[in-house]
């Protein structure tokens, strides 16, 4: 394989991903936004909750206020994650514990 052909087959795939996703609306945005507190309820709720998931929102929010809406939602879909993370762990920790404890 040519060198130009490796180089413009690389350039595809790390492009290809980008092309045809339009930049995030402030509706984008504002719903995952929407999720990620919603979910961040539901963490507190089960005393998961986490500190970096709490500081996600917090520049989602900022973003979303800046009208920087590729950001708000790319901080908002973090936080998402990492609330679901929060309550997966918590769930697992629920029986996992025992496993730990000495005997």
């Amino acid at each position: 394989m040519s060198a130009m052909r490796v180089f413009l087959t690389c350039v595809a795939i790390i492009v290809a991903p980008t092309l045809g996703r339009a930049a995030a609306t402030e509706a984008d945005a504002a719903a995952s936004l929407s999720a990620a507190v919603a979910m961040e309820a539901k963490a507190r709720e089960a005393q998961a909750a986490w500190t970096p998931t709490e500081t996600a929102l917090a520049a989602a929010k900022k973003a979303l206020d800046s009208k920087n809406f590729e950001l708000a939602k790319q901080q908002a879909d973090e936080a998402l994650a990492l609330a679901k993370r929060s309550l997966e762990q918590a769930e697992q920790q629920k029986s996992v514990w025992r496993d730990a404890v000495v005997r």
